[in-house]
């Protein structure tokens, strides 16, 4: 992945990163988890958890696209973010 990343969200529980990383990737945003593997060894909240990130021109569409879920999860109307 080239250009600079900007970390859009931040999880303590590696599977609900992975869970974006695949909704955002989905919809053709490139992602990269950052501090992934430190997960595996149970030490991720002390370092802050998993960083999302994506490419700085794909900040905006993630952070929408990220909000969204939340909304659909908490069952709040939202507008569509789909293009």
């Amino acid at each position: 992945m080239s250009g600079s990343l900007v970390t859009v969200e931040t999880f303590l529980i590696a599977h609900e990163a992975e869970m974006a990383r695949g909704y955002l990737e989905a919809h053709g945003i490139d992602v990269f988890l950052a501090d992934r593997e430190m997960s595996r060894i149970h030490v991720s909240p002390l370092i802050g958890g998993v960083k999302l990130q994506v490419r700085a021109e794909d900040q905006e569409r993630a952070r929408e696209l990220l909000a969204k879920i939340r909304r659909d999860a908490g069952g709040d109307e939202g507008d569509e973010v789909d293009r």
